[in-house]
């Protein structure tokens, strides 16, 4: 499921949240796994004769997670609650989940959870 919602901005001291959506990545009524991606650019201020200028630097994706039953009562998915949560959420597959369990999977790398999960959905479903 890939929809957006509009959310009103949680107040997270860390995340400046430059737009107000956030993408459905996982619904598992009533908790759905929501993800905010931000493109970061960085870039240097240089000099050229008596001018300054800014000089292009490089740009980076930022994910953020969050869950919650709706975007009024997200929680930001964290290092410490990450085994706990994707382990009840996808327990529907406990191969996913047993990679979760073991630290294969950590929330670095959440799109190979999810694409992993998805995997062995389509699997199933292609066996019944």
């Amino acid at each position: 499921m890939d929809s957006f919602v509009v959310i009103h901005k949680p107040e997270l001291s860390h995340i400046k949240f430059d737009y107000d959506f956030l993408q459905v990545v996982l619904d598992k009524s009533p908790v759905k796994l929501y993800q905010y991606l931000l493109n970061k650019q960085t870039s240097s201020v240089g000099t050229y004769g008596t001018m300054q200028v800014s000089i292009p630097g490089s740009s980076y994706m930022v994910n953020w997670y969050f869950y919650g039953t709706d975007v009024d009562t997200v929680t930001e998915m964290k290092d410490k609650t990450f085994k706990k949560v994707m382990s009840e959420m996808l327990a529907d597959e406990p191969g996913t989940v047993a990679w979760i369990q073991d630290d294969t999977y950590i929330l670095d790398n959440m799109d190979a959870v999810l694409n992993d999960y998805k995997v062995r959905q389509a699997k199933r479903k292609k066996q019944q």
